[in-house]
């Protein structure tokens, strides 16, 4: 498995070589020294002029000028091999030029393959053969448990404990809350949302408040006092000035007011086409 994951890398990395060169190629300006190539003619005779310690790089762009043939090197050589020293006294053939270049590597140790019109320069047998560029292997950590699936018939009795817990029905209109203890509850957005549809009421074609479907007797809207096909319109909180809940924005603003109230919230609604008032007092 392991020679099987460095081959992968190796092969992925000299995909990567490959690509980068290509698409360096298609990218160049024409009048770009380093892509330019004109290929000297067998009796031409070349001069060079190597610094020392000359990189693989500068190798590559010589042979490129005047063989234009593609060089692939793969990724990991620059790891290995950086620089070389070429002393090169007098003039060459382009045959005697591309095997100097031939040479020059393969005196680090590297491999040179020259074909038709591409010469591939890739580690040589004295290299490791591991992964240079693969991290070390961390030590996997245990897995986690499992974390069980949640109970939805324990869930339903928790949310149902906690409002219990909260509020305390006085009449058919008259609930008092306590202040403590809803905080939980109104935190329990999936708690709320399963307890009844809510959806705007409308009459005579303009918005009407909020209407209530599928009220659950579980619910904190049933223990509040609240019953399907309940239309809520209004609402007063602490005293101060009626919240209309004919828009959603008005609704919103209501009720982030009533999740605030210290006293009292007076519920305005229509049950069955009769006016009704819900009077909920804030206790500790």
């Amino acid at each position: 498995m392991e020679r099987a994951a460095c081959y992968d890398a190796r092969m992925r990395s000299l995909l990567v070589a490959i690509l980068a060169v290509a698409g360096a190629a298609r990218t160049a300006r024409a009048d770009d020294p380093l892509y330019t190539c004109k290929e000297a003619a067998p009796t031409a005779r070349l001069v060079a002029t190597f610094k020392p310690d000359s990189s693989v790089h500068d190798l590559v762009a010589w042979v490129m000028g005047f063989s234009c043939r593609s060089v692939i090197v793969a990724s990991d050589v620059p790891k290995h091999v950086t620089k070389v020293t070429i002393y090169s006294p007098g003039p060459m053939s382009p045959k005697q030029a591309l095997q100097l270049f031939v040479d020059a590597l393969e005196a680090t140790g590297l491999t040179v393959v020259v074909k038709p019109d591409t010469i591939i320069v890739s580690l040589g047998p004295k290299f490791p053969r591991g992964c240079p560029d693969a991290p070390p292997a961390k030590a996997s950590a245990p897995p986690a448990p499992p974390v069980p699936a949640p109970d939805p018939l324990a869930q339903a009795d928790a949310d149902h404990a906690l409002i219990d817990a909260a509020v305390q029905r006085i009449d058919d209109t008259h609930a008092n809350v306590s202040r403590g203890k809803i905080a939980p509850v109104l935190a329990r957005d999936a708690t709320l949302a399963r307890g009844a549809r809510v959806v705007p009421a409308v009459k005579n074609g303009q918005p009407d408040g909020i209407k209530l479907y599928a009220v659950r007797p579980s619910s904190i809207y049933a223990k509040l006092g609240l019953t399907n096909g309940d239309t809520l319109q209004g609402v007063t909180v602490d005293g101060g000035a009626h919240l209309p809940l004919d828009t959603v924005e008005h609704a919103l603003a209501a009720y982030d007011k009533v999740k605030a109230a210290k006293k009292v919230v007076v519920l305005d609604l229509v049950r069955r086409g009769t006016p009704l008032t819900l009077v909920i007092t804030v206790v500790p």
